[in-house]
């Protein structure tokens, strides 16, 4: 288990380093959040998930109780985003890359303090921004279905 829930929960299982399976399979990198969207399935909303991820051994980030940055897009405008770029030229190269002027484009992100520069910039821009309190892994699902209600899951 590379990544898990059960250091940040305080669970009993689910730990990071914890091993599983047993033992006479292929060694693999487990990532798994049980569920995606605590919050919502407590408040009985929608959109909650339970999340995993296996790669080869070794190969997944060892990424302890942090939050991360993400850009996703569709299939469409996949080779126009750069993560060296900021924000902002990211956001002028998928609308060209999906012939949309910026006020057309919507960005879907969490409604967090740490991203609310991110709110701003895309705003200033003309971009239609959806702020979701939670969320962030069916955001960025739904933004890479062809018909979807999202651009940009930053």
């Amino acid at each position: 288990m590379v990544i898990g829930e059960g250091e940040i929960d305080h669970a009993p299982m689910l730990w990071i380093g914890e091993e599983v399976g047993k033992g006479d399979g292929p060694e693999v990198d487990i990532a798994v959040d049980p569920i995606e969207g605590t919050r919502m399935v407590a408040m009985g909303q929608s959109n909650a998930l339970a999340v995993m991820a296996f790669a080869p051994r070794d190969s997944l980030l060892h990424a302890p109780d942090m939050y991360m940055k993400k850009l996703v897009v569709n299939r469409l405008a996949a080779g126009a985003i750069d993560l060296s770029l900021p924000l902002a030229d990211n956001l002028r190269n998928v609308a060209r890359a999906l012939g949309k002027p910026l006020d057309k484009l919507r960005m879907v992100t969490l409604d967090k303090p740490r991203l609310s520069a991110a709110i701003e910039e895309a705003t200033q821009l003309g971009v239609k921004v959806f702020a979701l309190p939670d969320g962030d892994v069916a955001a960025s699902v739904l933004t890479c279905w062809q018909d979807n209600p999202y651009d940009v899951m930053y």
